[in-house]
């Protein structure tokens, strides 16, 4: 998630960087108790992805879209705080990826919703409705919802090494969804209306 966004627009990225995220992590690394580190982990992630999110618009859908990512780059940074470090076979390599992948697309969906009523019709309507477009939005929010449980697998077993029933979940999950939802349009590009 870290390179994504350091790859994606490197001028803002460092921007926030520069100004937001080092002062605000600074600020509570050096004005709170060293055991609250958590919230140090934590609150400069959300709050420079909030900024991230106005800097695309005023619209609620961009903070939504900012604090998504800022909870996902929190999330990262816990369960990278252990110092364990997955295998690096080519399946784990390929695994991150498509996780990655995943986490991003449905933050595009959050960016690109006409308002967050759209946004809950599409994510909790049924699967088998008419619409394509809300078939594939629907879909891929299913398979969104089912990464999760991969999520919690990987989170569980970077810090304790076991295996739980995540893992198995997921893999019937995404099977039973590519099965039933193969149906695809091409939106319009992200930023064309910018």
């Amino acid at each position: 998630m870290n390179n994504f966004w350091n790859s994606w627009h490197i001028t803002l990225s460092e921007w926030l960087k520069s100004y937001i995220f080092f002062p605000v992590r600074r600020w509570f690394l050096k004005y709170l108790n060293a055991k609250i580190n958590f919230i140090a982990l934590v609150i400069p992630p959300v709050i420079t992805m909030l900024v991230s999110g106005l800097w695309h618009g005023t619209g609620l859908n961009y903070l939504v879209w900012g604090f998504y990512h800022g909870l996902l780059i929190a999330i990262l940074q816990l369960s990278t705080k252990t110092g364990k470090s997955p295998t690096q076979s080519a399946f784990n390599i390929f695994l991150s990826w498509l996780v990655t992948t995943i986490l991003i697309l449905f933050g595009w969906t959050l960016f690109r919703a006409n308002s967050l009523a759209w946004l809950g019709t599409v994510l909790f309507s049924s699967p088998f409705i008419n619409d394509a477009m809300s078939v594939n939005l629907a879909s891929f929010s299913y398979v969104l919802f089912y990464s999760g449980l991969y999520l919690v697998e990987f989170i569980v077993h970077r810090s304790t090494g076991k295996t739980t029933w995540a893992r198995s979940a997921f893999y019937a999950s995404i099977t039973i969804l590519i099965l039933f939802h193969s149906n695809s349009i091409s939106p319009d590009f992200i930023y064309t209306h910018f």
